[in-house]
């Protein structure tokens, strides 16, 4: 079954930068309109899966990383397999699209409000009361983090393959591979996004002691070790940091330490995909569109360390 990648390339290898316009009853067009030689479509990470990829039938010696030879998953599925924050525990949510107009109803303007947050919730803080004493006021117990999908970022990717390129691998493969490129690539941006906004918060030094106050329970803790690989140490094929599991992770420099569960990233459904044909031999480049945002309700949860 051809993708919907494969089917954009395709159809994107025979555009032309010009459309022609032929009147009523004519052979021969009377106008000619330029335009970019270029085709367009989405792919949905909640509805599609992701293509199968099969070394021994199409003849690659070598999967992408974290990919299982014939495994059949959604695209959000194995974005969530790539993602290193998503795997320590960190919420991967996928904003579905808005639904279509109703019957009859497609002629007419409409707006459609979806309201999108991540809440965390603390436990309440209950204190000794004395007779005779009044109750004082806690700190308000939930935490919330709201999706602006008005305002959510736009993260992009291109590349560029040549006639020779599709010629030597096949377009049908080259498409698959490509896709799921593309899905670990937004999966790493899921990463760089949630650790960019936990890092801006200028998180405090790790300790127990520190994660003890805040409530933190010490099978929850995970690390991720960023570039410096501070406090990171293998034993037996394993990797901790002060007894944490950890994981590497090229998106950040310092190693964090958190409760994972306790942040998240809107993915939006939707991933845009612009193929331009580039040249008369046929050379394309592929544009993908794609819109996140990390969703931190309470920073105190995350340390680094030092």
């Amino acid at each position: 079954m051809t993708s919907k990648l494969h089917q954009l390339l395709t159809d994107a290898g025979q555009a032309v930068g010009y459309q022609d316009h032929i009147a009523v009853g004519a052979t021969e067009p009377h106008a000619r309109t330029m335009k970019r030689a270029a085709e367009a479509t989405g792919l949905s990470m909640l509805h599609e899966q992701a293509p199968t990829l099969n070394p021994g039938v199409d003849g690659g010696l070598y999967l992408p990383y974290g990919t299982e030879a014939g495994k059949v998953s959604t695209l959000a599925a194995a974005m969530l397999s790539h993602s290193v924050t998503g795997k320590a525990g960190a919420q991967i949510i996928v904003i579905d699209r808005a639904p279509a107009a109703p019957a009859g109803e497609s002629t007419l303007p409409a707006f459609y409000t979806r309201d999108y947050r991540f809440d965390v919730v603390k436990p309440a803080q209950f204190a000794l009361l004395a007779d005779g004493a009044e109750v004082t006021d806690a700190a308000w117990p939930i935490s919330r983090a709201a999706v602006d999908l008005s305002t959510m970022p736009t993260y992009s990717f291109r590349v560029n393959m040549t006639r020779a390129q599709q010629r030597e691998y096949g377009l049908g493969f080259l498409s698959a591979e490509l896709e799921h490129s593309i899905i670990a690539g937004i999966a790493r941006s899921a990463d760089a996004a949630l650790l960019a906004a936990i890092v801006a918060t200028t998180p405090a030094a790790f300790s127990l002691g520190a994660a003890a106050a805040k409530g933190c329970q010490f099978a929850d803790l995970r690390a991720i070790v960023g570039s410096a690989g501070t406090g990171a140490a293998a034993q037996q094929g394993e990797l901790f940091v002060d007894g944490m599991a950890a994981e590497l992770c090229m998106e950040v420099a310092p190693t964090i330490v958190g409760t994972w569960m306790r942040a998240a990233v809107a993915v939006h459904e939707d991933v845009t995909l612009i193929a331009d044909r580039r040249s008369v031999e046929g050379d394309l480049s592929l544009t993908c569109f794609v819109n996140l945002q990390p969703l931190v309700p309470d920073a105190g949860y995350f340390f680094v360390r030092g």
